[in-house]
């Protein structure tokens, strides 16, 4: 039995087909119209007519097809496609996360290639992130992390007094720290003489909008409350956003962790509208 995927992105593009095919063979009048099953059924036939054997199609192409599920090309898709990897992979990161997910819609195991992509991670250079601490009144705070401490003050008026060293300097006004991107994937051990709250934020360089990681630690005073940047990306030599849509997006179904993914799809997202991004996060 034909069914449509579970993912929204793909059914709006096999629903396009189906439209496409309605407008271009309407048979039907006002008193007898199809209905959206209807429609989608020829839209199905018409995707099955258009694969052919499959061999002509590009490796997404492939892939958008085997997550359609047409059942007369199914099969021979799935093989067309495993026929295509090599060394695990299909050649770059958008098309080895699309195989990904057509696979494994296929019900076959993919977890060499999962590793693969895996491999492929980068440190995002478009995102500026920002180490915050706030408290209720004038603290005195100890930042420390590889083996040195070092202490700043928050005014009353929340504005910190000098950078904790070469990792985080200040920024905004001096309401917050700096992280410099040789510094991502350090711990931060924060520890105040009040109660007091930090988290971490982030922004795209080239956007005023700042976001916040879920969720803000807080903390009594001489305890401790532990920070770390994990962003990662995926891209051939540099980030490109459409390719880590579509590899968080396989991770995700895969049962990966995907937590260090999400700032850049968020983040960037106002910039890389022409690939639908809304659809992804």
């Amino acid at each position: 039995m034909k069914k449509i995927g579970a993912f929204a992105v793909l059914f709006l593009l096999i629903f396009s087909v189906a439209l496409v095919f309605a407008a271009e063979n309407e048979t039907t009048s006002d008193e007898n119209p199809e209905s959206d099953s209807d429609k989608i059924s020829h839209g199905f036939d018409c995707l099955e007519e258009k694969v052919g054997d499959c061999s002509g199609l590009t490796t997404s192409e492939l892939a958008y097809t085997i997550l359609a599920t047409p059942d007369n090309a199914f099969d021979d898709c799935v093989n067309e496609l495993n026929s295509r990897k090599s060394s695990d992979n299909w050649g770059n990161v958008k098309d080895t996360a699309l195989a990904i997910l057509a696979l494994d819609h296929a019900g076959e195991d993919t977890t060499p290639s999962e590793e693969w992509l895996l491999d492929q991670s980068k440190t995002p250079t478009d995102l500026i992130w920002y180490l915050e601490q706030d408290s209720n009144e004038a603290v005195e705070c100890h930042i420390g992390y590889d083996s040195n401490d070092y202490t700043i003050t928050l005014a009353e008026n929340k504005k910190i007094d000098k950078d904790a060293g070469s990792c985080l300097t200040r920024a905004h006004a001096n309401f917050w720290l700096e992280v410099t991107l040789e510094c991502y994937n350090k711990e931060f051990i924060i520890e105040c003489d009040k109660d007091f709250i930090a988290t971490l934020l982030y922004k795209n360089k080239n956007s005023p909008i700042i976001y916040s990681l879920e969720g803000t630690d807080s903390s009594p005073a001489f305890s401790s409350i532990t920070l770390e940047v994990t962003s990662k990306c995926f891209g051939t030599s540099t980030c490109e956003y459409e390719s880590t849509a579509w590899a968080t997006l396989a991770l995700l179904k895969t049962g990966h962790n995907i937590e260090e993914y999400i700032p850049y799809i968020l983040a960037m997202a106002a910039t890389n509208e022409q690939y639908l991004p809304n659809s992804f996060a």
